[in-house]
């Protein structure tokens, strides 16, 4: 109702993406993911584990936890081992399945062969392989391990685990990391997207954009084919693997995970953490929506999907997109239903304390919105997933790296949805070429633009280019080798996040942040307390060394962040500067050659006037 209220918004019921949603209104089959949901926590615990060359055996106390459950005829029954043939020690398998199909939960399927039913039965696999029923994927501290095979007590041909004998102890604890109940959506919230035709009108397409697909490559082990080929937004992923694709293409529900990416400058108060923390704090996780800048152009002109050729062309000059993601925003009223668009907690710059610690009181720099009141009421989690576990609680604040004991780690971050309102969009697939005639894109939310834009790496004026722009809360700058996952294994480490030499051409209009004095506890860097100056006004979060940033348009700062309002910091954890090849883009001085819906302001100068006198005067 929220989202059918807004002006020029159709009646069309939004698409909720809790798992509910309607085959009419999202399909899923064997080219089409299903949603993520959570796989549940589950854990097993290693007695010893082998090298056997390659691959390796996990000795555990049970493999249960992470058996798959197989479906038959509507029953389901598990089964304590598998080969690459065969299925072992099956508990409940139905007589009478001759030749019968087995499912598993999230709807793989392999042709089957009933060998025996008494005692431990075995199941013989005919005309296919088990391999859709890999197990569980799991973590041991930040690390995916992925199998091909177990029994009760091993898990065989692993990979993601070194040769080395000693590298998984007795007693290391195996889990999913997951941290609500099974079946829980990890992406949650209704989308309604909305396209205005040639002639004007508006209408919905959210149906005919979720069926060109929403799941994105993994990023971690083998890099497996992109399950969505043709998708124009993205909002989860495959989840990642230790060096296996056998389930690429699979649509089970937990072989699924958010889109998400670690913002050191959001997440940290200060910039004085050791390099070598794997700390991560939970304002810092940033739950993004993609949207594939070619995959748009494809639609655009007709050779993708149904509509996205009788889309409006703004005065003939190209496209625009408006992006709005305000799940788990919150009110500033409690117990209100009313959303403010913001993050909604400004305790961040806390001047008398050397780590940042909050302290309650409105400081200098804080009142984002100008309201005069410190706002906080944005740290209190809010939607929280069914079975919430430590450290996704109610009890979590945007500065934790650990609640309850338990500290957030990347696991945590990666396979869970965020708890608190941090949203964002990331621009992808941009390079030269890949932009409609002339685009723009506008955001409510921060955007993350990942890798060449509009642009050549190593020269911005090579051709082809579309006049474009980027508007937004706060723009990040992505070089071509961001990968979300070192973020989050290397939170605080951008050494570890090395960026490499990448172009970028559009006009950005975006937020700042607000200065402040600075502060003497704890000696911060020396700009610590400004808004970084012009030449970080477009935002970094990687470790630049020696690599360009080739920037060619227009930057104007319009307004104060509301949603990325971390404090400007550096050089220790958040980012190393660039080389700037930063240069005014020329054509933007010719109108006909501005980006679609650029802001136009109009003068009325008076060059000379004279009296009227009237009769009666």
């Amino acid at each position: 109702a929220q989202l059918t209220s807004l002006p020029t918004v159709t009646g069309t019921a939004p698409v909720p993406l809790d798992g509910t949603a309607t085959a009419a209104q999202i399909l899923v089959d064997a080219t089409h993911p299903p949603l993520a949901v959570s796989a549940g926590p589950r854990t097993a615990t290693t007695t010893s584990n082998t090298n056997d060359g390659a691959l390796v055996t996990i000795n555990v106390n049970s493999s249960l936890p992470f058996d798959p459950v197989l479906t038959l005829n509507g029953t389901s029954f598990t089964c304590s081992g598998k080969t690459t043939g065969t299925f072992t020690g099956c508990v409940g398998a139905p007589a009478g399945i001759i030749g019968q199909a087995v499912t598993s939960p999230g709807g793989a399927t392999t042709a089957i062969r009933l060998v025996s039913l008494a005692g431990a039965a075995t199941i013989t696999v005919t005309n296919n392989s088990t391999g859709a029923f890999v197990p569980m994927p799991f973590f041991w501290g930040d690390n995916p391990t992925a199998c091909t095979g177990y029994t009760a007590t091993t898990f065989t041909g692993c990979t993601g685990v070194t040769a080395a004998t000693n590298d998984l102890p007795s007693n290391t604890v195996l889990t999913s990391a997951a941290l609500s109940t099974a079946g829980e959506s990890l992406i949650d919230g209704f989308i309604k997207i909305e396209q205005q035709t040639a002639s004007g009108v508006w209408r919905d397409v959210t149906t005919e954009i979720l069926n060109l697909g929403f799941s994105g490559r993994n990023l971690r082990g083998t890099i497996c084919a992109d399950p969505t080929p043709n998708a124009i937004i993205r909002f989860q992923r495959l989840r990642d693997n230790g060096g296996l694709c056998d389930y690429a293409a699979s649509t089970k529900s937990t072989d699924y995970w958010p889109n998400a990416l670690y913002d050191t400058r959001e997440g940290l108060q200060r910039d004085n953490v050791a390099t070598s923390s794997k700390a991560i704090a939970l304002g810092g996780i940033m739950d993004y929506v993609s949207l594939d800048v070619n995959n748009y152009r494809r639609w655009i002109a007709g050779g993708i999907g149904a509509t996205g050729n009788q889309s409006w062309n703004n005065n003939n000059n190209g496209y625009i997109v408006y992006f709005s993601d305000r799940r788990n925003n919150n009110s500033n009223t409690p117990g209100a239903p009313v959303e403010t668009g913001e993050y909604g907690y400004e305790d961040l710059v806390n001047p008398a304390d050397a780590n940042g610690v909050p302290n309650g009181i409105l400081d200098v720099g804080e009142d984002v919105n100008g309201i005069n009141g410190l706002e906080i009421y944005g740290r209190t989690p809010r939607n929280l997933p069914a079975g919430a576990a430590l450290p996704f609680t109610a009890a979590a604040l945007p500065y934790n790296t650990a609640v309850g004991g338990v500290a957030i780690r990347a696991p945590h971050a990666m396979v869970n949805r965020q708890i608190l309102f941090r949203r964002a969009l990331k621009l992808v697939n941009g390079a030269n070429g890949n932009l409609p005639q002339g685009f723009t894109v506008a955001a409510e939310n921060p955007i993350y633009v990942h890798g060449d834009y509009n642009a050549d790496p190593t020269n911005t004026l090579i051709e082809p280019h579309a006049p474009a722009a980027v508007i937004a809360d706060a723009v990040t700058l992505l070089s071509n080798s961001w990968n979300d996952v070192n973020s989050f294994v290397n939170p605080n480490d951008p050494g570890q996040r090395s960026a490499v030499t990448t172009g970028y051409r559009m006009a950005i209009i975006s937020g700042k942040t607000l200065s402040f004095p600075r502060p003497t506890a704890g000696s911060p860097g020396q700009d610590f307390g400004t808004d970084g100056g012009a030449h970080n006004f477009l935002r970094y979060i990687e470790a630049w060394g020696g690599a360009t940033l080739n920037y060619r348009g227009s930057i104007v700062s319009f307004y104060i962040s509301r949603q990325a309002n971390g404090t400007y910091k550096c050089c220790s954890n958040v980012y190393g500067p660039p080389t700037r090849g930063y240069n005014f883009d020329s054509e933007f001085l010719t109108p006909s050659l501005l980006p679609p819906g650029t802001p136009m302001f109009r003068d009325i100068n008076t060059l000379t006037f004279r009296q009227l006198l009237r009769p009666n005067q």
